[in-house]
């Protein structure tokens, strides 16, 4: 059975860079996966992506040997176990603010006793390269659960969603978190309490054994980050990139035509 190298890595302490998949387009995923990302996040929680698409993208992405997570829409054990049975090797959970909500998504992601998963389907089997029997023996060690926080009340509770076992980073998400505090949704914000979020979430990660993370615009930024010992880092997204590329060479092409 293949095993999950972004698991590794963020238990080894480093950084596993990724992107945000909000296309439908199997292909693009393909391409998108040869550019060298640790992992691709398939979003179902903002992107019209239904589960045939979601499975088809995930297949995708693992062929050309990156890492297919899902991010689902909510935390409840049929998105949980959707994903995980279309062959994702993680799972990105939103708006986890209490510790209840983090055991929630630990359990709908592991099998008995750990957790409640149900056992079937062939497309988990079949993504890590294995039969039935050893991915239901082993899926447990293998699969990242990544609990994001996006709002002021997980910030409260962050030592205690630390202390869940079984989840792997914990990812703050800026637009949200700062809403929730009632801040211009910026990725790249000044607000002092933005700041102080993040040091909480890395103390906390750090006292208790997780991946801090944080989902950014830019390389630059991802670089500045991990340099402060941030690890599970989502750089932009694809549209969101697609577009600020484009931009740019329309911009140089205009510029230089005048």
């Amino acid at each position: 059975m293949k095993t999950n190298p972004v698991k590794r890595l963020l238990r080894d302490g480093k950084p596993a860079i990724g992107i945000w998949l909000s296309t439908r387009d199997a292909t693009l995923a393909e391409h998108v996966a040869t550019v060298g990302f640790d992992w691709i996040a398939v979003d179902m929680g903002h992107a019209a992506i239904d589960w045939r698409e979601a499975a088809d993208l995930v297949r995708a992405i693992g062929g050309q040997g990156c890492v297919p997570l899902v991010r689902v829409a909510w935390n409840s054990a049929e998105n949980l176990q959707r994903a995980l049975d279309a062959g994702a090797w993680g799972v990105g959970v939103p708006m986890v603010c209490t510790p209840d909500e983090a055991e929630s998504a630990v359990a709908g992601t592991k099998y008995p006793p750990v957790g409640r998963r149900s056992l079937g389907g062939e497309r988990g089997p079949l993504s890590f390269g294995t039969d039935a029997a050893l991915y239901f023996e082993r899926a447990n060690e293998e699969v990242v659960i990544v609990a994001q926080i996006e709002h002021a009340e997980a910030i409260r509770n962050i030592e205690k969603i630390c202390q869940v076992a079984g989840v792997d980073a914990c990812v703050v998400g800026p637009t949200d978190f700062l809403a929730s505090i009632g801040k211009p949704p910026l990725h790249e914000s000044k607000e002092p309490a933005y700041e102080e979020a993040l040091q909480a979430v890395m103390a906390a990660c750090r006292q208790f054994g997780v991946a801090p993370g944080l989902h950014v615009l830019t390389g630059t930024t991802a670089a500045r980050r991990i340099a402060q010992g941030f690890q599970f880092i989502a750089v932009s997204g694809d549209v969101r990139m697609l577009l600020a590329i484009a931009k740019e060479h329309l911009q140089r092409a205009r510029g230089g035509a005048e």
